[in-house]
Parts: structure tokens; sequence; C-alpha cells
């Protein structure tokens, strides 16, 4: 009996290690392996070039880490950023933990400072293993909530318009269906459609970054991306005045059709009350100038239809489709424009549609 006394103390230690040290009971070779090629890939990276890296990661990677949810092109971008002309640094990824689930926390310093913590989960693929993520979708359209919507004038040779265009993709990650934006891209064939915008808000300056068509932002300077983050939180708490519904379009050879639903929650002024619809590529293979950050959302051409009453009503569109692209997307909102802009100037909903969906 007095054995067994002097035997509890002992392995009630051993439990509570177990519980505290809960790698200790777990270990991979494959997942340590995997880490160790990781890491060295970092001595590969510049600024132009992350392949080295982002051949670690799947091509679904999709994780949400302090309720910001990062996609593989997010990841590419983070990486991209630490790396600057004629400034020389060392990065280094560091395994902290993983378990028998795979997920596995790991910390990147730079120059030996710490910059990052991550939680993401890992899983295997051929003989190694792969970055997946925890695969936490963004939250799905709440209909009861306004649809907050953004504008981007950009262009491909704006060395100050990533972090601005980067912003609204995270947006867009952390809020799903409840944002919405779209990209106006000053530097190739298609800007002639969309100089009349640039007009309209006087945006001569890029970037420019419309939220809901009346706040307007110049720049992308840490004061000026907090205050788009701003402008958008304060209008995720508008009203609910208007919501379009089922959204849908055919392509069929030159041409685009669609249709959608315009649904009036409360009474909107029908005065200079206008649709715009615009056909645009998802993912296009656009790139900012000697990086490797690229644009989404890019309209290609566009239509704005007059609606004259405040009528619940099915609205028919067509659209040219004289341009290839990657992932055809529609993007709808409905929107006071007066003659000139003004604070009136707002847009009450939006929605947005795939061709695969």
């Amino acid at each position: 009996m007095k054995k067994l006394w002097l035997l509890l103390p002992i392995i009630l230690i051993s439990l509570i290690a177990c519980d505290i040290l809960n790698h200790d009971v777990y270990s991979s070779n494959g997942v340590e392996t995997f880490f160790a090629d990781f890491n060295a890939a970092f001595a590969e990276i510049s600024l132009n070039e992350v392949d080295s890296v982002m051949a670690f990661y799947h091509e679904d990677y999709l994780n949400k880490a302090d309720n910001k949810i990062e996609d593989k092109d997010t990841m590419r971008n983070f990486f991209s950023e630490f790396f600057k002309p004629n400034d020389p640094i060392y990065l280094e990824a560091v395994l902290v933990d993983y378990n028998r689930f795979h997920e596995i926390k790991w910390n990147l310093t730079v120059n030996d400072t710490l910059v990052f913590e991550m939680e993401d989960v890992v899983i295997a693929s051929g003989d190694s293993y792969l970055f997946y993520g925890n695969q936490i979708n963004p939250p799905v359209l709440d209909p009861n909530k306004p649809v907050v919507f953004a504008e981007c004038f950009t262009s491909e040779n704006c060395g100050n318009c990533p972090p601005a265009a980067n912003l609204l993709h995270d947006i867009k990650n952390e809020y799903g269906g409840q944002f919405i934006y779209v990209e106006y891209c000053f530097s190739n064939e298609h800007t002639p459609f969309f100089w009349d915008f640039a007009e309209y808000y006087k945006s001569y300056t890029q970037p420019t970054t419309v939220i809901q068509g009346t706040d307007i932002v110049v720049g992308s300077s840490p004061d000026d991306l907090e205050e788009i983050e701003a402008n958008h939180n304060s209008h995720s708490e508008d009203e609910l005045q208007a919501r379009i519904n089922n959204l849908d379009f055919t392509i069929s050879g030159d041409s685009l059709s669609g249709s959608l639903d315009i649904e009036f929650i409360s009474e909107i002024p029908t005065e200079d009350l206008k649709l715009v619809v615009v056909f645009a590529d998802e993912k296009p293979d656009i790139y900012y100038t000697g990086t490797t950050e690229r644009f989404y959302n890019v309209a290609y051409r566009k239509v704005t239809i007059d609606i004259t009453e405040s009528v619940n009503k099915k609205i028919e569109f067509k659209l040219p489709n004289d341009v290839e692209v990657n992932k055809p997307k529609v993007i709808a909102w409905l929107r006071t424009k007066e003659d000139t802009h003004s604070a009136n100037c707002k847009v009450y909903a939006a929605a947005e549609k795939r061709l695969s969906e």
C-alpha cells in the first residue's frame, strides 16, 4: 500500500507534464522535415520572387487567425512586403509546436526580431505536407444587414496603391458577402471605359478609395488606411434601405445577359437613382509593377440603368463580352448619382455573382 502512495505523485506529475507539453506526446519527422525545408526556402526569396516559399502553400489555402482570414495571395503579399531595395534582411521560420491533428504554431523572425506568430494547419501532400489553413470561411451574407461597397482607382505602375488594395482584400476576406469592392485599373486598354467614373469623383491621384459612394480617401498612408477601415465600419452599421436579389447572368458568344431584382426596404428618392452593373475579372493576370501583388475584381465593361420608381422589380441588363477573363464576375450596385458628386450620392445596395456559382 505504501508503494502505491509513493507512486501517486509520480503519476500526477506525468499527467500534468503531458497536458502542458502536449507536443511531447506526439512527434513527426515528416512535419519537422517539412518545416525545415520551409525555413530553408526563405533564403531564396526576394521582392519579385517568393515562389520558393509559396510552394509550401496549398492552392486552396484558407486560414482564420486573430479575426483575419488569409488566403494564398494574402500570404504572398505578406512575405513580399518585407523586401525593399538595398535593404537586406534575414527571415527565419521557427517551429514552436504541433500536434497529432497537424495543427502547427510557428514564428517568423526578421533579423532575429519576432514579427509574426502563426497558428496554422498542414495536410499531407505526396511524401510531405502543405500549409492548408483551418479552412474557416468568411461569414455568409446576412440579408438583414447592409452590404458595404467600395471602389478603388489604381494602376499597375502605382507604387503607393498596393496597401490600399490589400486592405480591401483583407476586409473582403474578413466580412465575406457583407463587403463588395471593385478596382478600376488605369493602366491598360480598358481605361477609357471608366474615365467618367474618375472624373465624377475627381480621382486624379491614385490610389483613391470610395466607400459607399460618399466617403473618398486619397492615398495609402497609415492614416489613410485607418480612415478607409473606419469608413467601412461606420457604413456597416447603416440602416438597410434596399437589396439586390437573384443576380444572375450567362455568357453567349460576344454578349453577356443577366437580370436581378431590386427590393426596396424603405423609401429612397428616385431622382438620379441609377443601377450600375460591371463585368469584372475576379482574379486577372495583372500585377503591380515590380511586385508579386495582384489585382482583384478589375472592372472591364459597364452599363448604367435609370431607376425611375421605388417599386420592387426585375431588371434585365446586357454587356459586351469582348474581354478574355480568368474568373468572370458581375458586380451591381444601386446608387444616387447626381450630375455633380455630393454627400447625397449614396450606394444603397450591392451584389456580386461569379459565373460558376
